[in-house]
């Protein structure tokens, strides 16, 4: 996870320099904006590649309303989405 953080931070000025080449500007709440919500982002493709056994689930697939990775998911695109939607 640490390596998708720090890929993360090295990617941002990249596609902020390129974004302002072109003509739009990004201010700092707009790049803090995004920068929160690229980290519930890289937590959603963690939590979609963990292993089953990280998370207690050796012994078979729960059904879906059992499946702490389904709720997981549920709880960071919905963090993801309000923050995106709702923090102008």
């Amino acid at each position: 996870m640490i390596f998708f953080m720090r890929a993360a931070v090295l990617a941002a000025p990249l596609l902020w320099g390129q974004t302002a080449l072109a003509g739009g500007g990004f201010d700092d709440r707009e790049i803090g904006r995004w920068i929160y919500a690229g980290v519930f982002a890289v937590l959603l493709v963690w939590l979609m590649l963990l292993p089953r056994e990280r998370i207690g689930q050796t012994k078979a697939v729960p059904p879906w309303w059992r499946n702490v990775r389904v709720w997981a998911v549920f709880v960071t695109v919905a963090q993801l989405l309000v923050y995106l939607l709702f923090s102008y």
